[in-house]
């Protein structure tokens, strides 16, 4: 958990006020921070994290540490002990972002470790598959030792995401585009939520020459139009992705 924390004397730790990973086993009254057993990698200082993930998939642990420079994954293993009278568990160090800009289909020239700034996510069923989000989507077959970039990538700007409780392999992501739908952990991805009215338009124009035409400059998602027979818009290819800003019609031919 990041962001400030109680004090709490019972605890033992001198350092409760500081932002970093909390447990209660008290429904929430009290919290104290994670004991860690030696031998493993220790959790970072988090006093500089601009932001902690944390999922759960079984009794396995995964948290992630955002820093200025720095995207790294930490889990849990088998291994527990006793620290100070408390339960503690050996952690480990996963994969961490590289510095490359080379991205998931979308170039840029941001580091991978900065795009990585949403949400961390754990298969409840199989502790193998772990998923993290921000400008791009990646996913983890082993456990959190590495990372990678989808076959196909769904649209870019991730904010949720929602795992089938009946079968694990189905897994959605809420982006920018919409809602996109995995059959296969996160490989390849279709879009689903054509019809719902999910776009943020910047700025809209109708067509003199033809009525109900109507274009719209959208954030994110490029250029769409519609001749008012579908819910749906199309985009238009010369413009289907980023921000598109103005329009207009040619005042004599749509």
């Amino acid at each position: 958990i990041g962001g400030a924390a109680p004090t709490d004397s019972r605890c033992g730790d001198s350092n409760l006020a500081m932002s970093g990973l909390y447990e209660s086993s008290d429904g929430g009254e009290t919290w104290c921070r994670v004991q860690q057993c030696s031998g493993g990698d220790a959790l970072p200082l988090s006093g500089d994290a601009d932001r902690i993930g944390l999922a759960i998939s079984g009794s396995r642990l995964f948290a992630s540490y955002k820093k200025p420079g720095s995207w790294t994954l930490y889990f849990t293993t088998d291994v527990t002990c006793s620290v100070g009278g408390r339960p503690g568990r050996r952690w480990e160090r996963g994969w961490s972002a590289p510095g490359s800009t080379t991205q998931c289909g979308t170039p840029g020239n941001d580091a991978m470790y900065a795009r990585l700034w949403s949400g961390l996510y754990a298969d409840a069923i199989d502790a193998d598959h772990i998923y993290a989000q921000g400008t791009d989507f990646m996913r983890s077959t082993d456990g959190g030792r590495t990372f990678r970039c989808p076959r196909t990538s769904p649209h870019v700007d991730h904010h949720g995401f929602a795992l089938n409780p009946w079968n694990n392999a189905i897994i959605y992501t809420l982006c920018d585009g919409g809602i996109y739908q995995s059959g296969n952990y996160g490989d390849t991805w279709t879009q689903i939520g054509a019809g719902i009215a999910n776009v943020e338009f910047y700025d809209i124009g109708d067509a003199a020459t033809a009525p109900g035409v109507v274009m719209g400059g959208t954030q994110d998602n490029g250029n769409v139009k519609t001749d008012g027979s579908s819910a749906a818009w199309d985009r238009k290819a010369d413009c289907e992705s980023g921000d598109a800003a103005t329009v207009d019609f040619d005042p004599v031919d749509e």
